[in-house]
């Protein structure tokens, strides 16, 4: 694909819906369609397969179920287009279950319902991150620097948010207060300009921890990163 044809698919992108609620379908397609994309929905993966038009710019899989088995499904997904960022949409997600959807390949995990400036806002960072902008390393990369701008507490209060443990179990695990362990939560989501701690996962398993690059592969501009991904 050449330079002027990839700018063009990103500006308009083409964007798959698969769930097997057909007003879910419809009202994200409204909300992806109103935004200036092409959506298309399916009922599930067969559907999806029969689609004759190619590779989709983004998939958003709609569980009906939060489990490992909608994580199964939106993987299968995943391994069709691999090109493709697969995000899953959950009414409750929970951190365990969002660390598993990205540690088995999925770009993310939104919880529904979307605002349309929030899809927007995932809408543009999933095409940033994908073939028609910068490589993974990169993403790889800048989830690292986020991750190491933060103080050696938040960093250790981080890794045990994304093993899924409440915040007095955290308080009791790092000899510290329950409000301390609020505060240094809410202080860590603002640095990394994250809402949720879902969101937060997504950042750690990006990163790919513990570190392997070298040091000077680490330092550079973060000040656009930051400013472009914060919430």
């Amino acid at each position: 694909m050449s330079g002027s044809d990839t700018g063009s698919r990103c500006a308009r992108a083409e964007i798959w819906i698969v769930g097997e609620s057909a007003d879910q379908r419809q009202s994200l397609s409204q909300l992806v369609e109103a935004l200036g994309h092409n959506p298309s929905g399916f009922e599930d993966l067969a559907a999806a397969r029969l689609q004759p038009t190619g590779q989709p710019d983004i998939i958003l899989f709609a569980g009906e179920q939060e489990g490992s088995q909608e994580i199964a499904a939106a993987v299968e997904l995943h391994e069709l287009w691999p090109e493709t960022p697969v995000v899953l949409l959950w009414t409750q997600p929970t951190v365990p279950l969002a660390v598993e959807a990205m540690r088995r390949g999925l770009s993310g995990v939104l919880q529904t319902p979307l605002s349309p400036a929030m899809l927007q806002q995932e809408i543009e960072a999933l095409l940033e991150h994908s073939s028609c902008s910068r490589p993974s390393w990169h993403e790889r990369v800048q989830a690292r620097q986020k991750f190491q701008a933060l103080t050696p507490r938040r960093q250790d209060i981080l890794r045990l948010i994304v093993d899924g443990l409440p915040n007095k179990v955290i308080a009791s695990r790092l000899n510290l207060g329950l409000r301390t362990v609020e505060k240094e939560r809410a202080a860590l989501f603002e640095d990394l300009g994250v809402q949720s701690a879902a969101q937060a996962a997504v950042i750690i398993v990006r990163a790919d921890l513990p570190d392997q690059l070298p040091a000077h592969q680490l330092r550079g501009p973060t000040k656009r990163f930051a400013t472009s991904e914060s919430h």
